[in-house]
């Protein structure tokens, strides 16, 4: 009898090549918001603006900030640093209305990661049950997951705004694991952020994939059960 029966997957740059859909939306809201009125050079917003994606959403995770104002802040704080013209600079409201595009555009990309369909069939025909855990927004990561065909492999889509936790709390992951009536020695969590995913499944007694085709160099504080650089590796032991 194999070992694990559940494997919860998270989605975001795991599956749905998060990265590469939001370089596209970046760059037609900018042209779209006409933003260089604020920054004239594209590159130099782009590079401030994935330095304070990435911060928010480790705010996110912490629940020290709600989606909304991480929605504001994910525009407002590049383009308010970078910007020459404090006077009459926009209102939250402008924010949210170009993160509201933004997404919206997003969610329509259907770019995934490299053998991400591949490996979801040959888990799935291999009898093992997929549930999706992610920290996205319930409208958006649902669109996405049509977007972008996955949406079909899984049991069980656990969205931490539906939850009410987010990952790494071990709230979420409890919560999952009593949604799905699962022993958690018998589940394999697998995700990309060694924070999120492979910390917040270890403290909730999971055994853990740590996904790193990021950042090789990274050497993590505590060992997952199995490190892979491409998803086609998780094939060599499941």
């Amino acid at each position: 009898m194999k070992k694990y029966t559940n494997l919860f997957f998270d989605f975001d740059d795991t599956l749905y090549d998060t990265h590469r859909n939001s370089e596209e939306a970046l760059k037609d809201v900018f042209s779209l918001y006409q933003l260089d009125r604020y920054i004239a050079e594209y590159q130099i917003f782009h590079k401030t603006y994935w330095e304070n994606n990435v911060r928010l959403w480790d705010l996110y995770a912490q629940q020290k900030i709600t989606l909304t104002q991480l929605g504001i802040d994910r525009f407002k704080n590049p383009l308010s640093t970078l910007s020459g013209n404090k006077d009459n600079f926009p209102k939250d409201e402008f924010f949210l209305e170009i993160n509201s595009k933004f997404l919206e555009i997003c969610s329509h990309k259907t770019a995934v990661i490299e053998n991400a369909k591949e490996l979801l069939i040959y888990l799935r025909d291999k009898g093992y049950k997929l549930h999706l855990c992610s920290n996205g927004p319930h409208d958006i990561q649902y669109k996405k997951l049509t977007s972008s065909g996955l949406k079909d492999f899984f049991e069980t889509i656990n969205l931490s705004e539906d939850i009410g936790y987010n990952k790494p709390s071990i709230h979420f992951f409890e919560y999952v694991i009593n949604k799905i009536g699962a022993s958690p020695k018998n589940i394999l969590m697998i995700g990309d952020n060694y924070n999120t995913d492979v910390e917040g499944g270890m403290k909730a007694g999971l055994d853990t994939v740590f996904f790193n085709q990021a950042n090789p160099d990274f050497i993590p504080p505590q060992p997952p059960t199995y490190t892979v650089s491409a998803l086609k590796e998780i094939t060599n032991f499941l």
